[in-house]
């Protein structure tokens, strides 16, 4: 991934590295990953640090659906939808005293709140709809240099909540319409 985002061919595969140590020769800068790769059916932890995991079908529940506890974690929706039953207290996403998780193309519907980071650090939330989550589709606390950018945030509570922090979050090019 480059930014966040499958860069194809542009971007070199290092699946074969065994060394401890890999060194590269960089002539520019990009938010690339390295990591492993895991298929979502299901809801669940999130907790291995590096990873990158993509959902390979829509997933529905009655609770909290994925809870990021490890950095360098990316969830990459793949136009795949998680989806909440309407009721009580609950999140699509959470992710608590984390760095750099990158959630992209995910529809996250009938929570409490679509994506809750909190004291989550320098994150991309990136081509997603939050869409009819009763508190907020997306609610930071005291959460810093994130971006959230091209994410669609309709008939939520809220469509972006920023609470308690020192800001410095990149808001860019998102559609927030039709919001409570």
């Amino acid at each position: 991934l480059r930014d966040g985002i499958d860069c194809g061919i542009s971007c070199y595969n290092f699946t074969a590295l065994t060394a401890p140590d890999v060194k590269f020769n960089v002539s520019s800068w990009t938010e690339y990953e390295v990591g492993d790769l895991a298929d979502l059916s299901s809801c669940g932890t999130l907790n291995k640090p590096n990873f990158r995991y993509e959902l390979v079908q829509d997933v529905n529940t009655t609770g909290t659906c994925f809870t990021i506890a490890a950095d360098n974690v990316t969830l990459d929706g793949r136009g795949y939808r998680i989806i909440g039953d309407g009721a009580g207290t609950d999140y699509g996403i959470v992710a608590i005293g984390r760095l750099n998780i990158t959630l992209n193309n995910i529809s996250i519907s009938n929570f409490s709140n679509g994506i809750r980071f909190e004291g989550t650090n320098r994150s991309l939330i990136i081509n997603n709809i939050l869409l009819n989550n009763s508190n907020e589709g997306l609610l930071l606390l005291r959460s810093t240099n994130n971006t959230i950018r091209n994410n669609n945030m309709s008939e939520n509570g809220i469509g972006i909540k920023l609470n308690s922090g020192p800001g410095n979050n990149i808001i860019d090019n998102n559609s927030i319409m039709s919001n409570i």
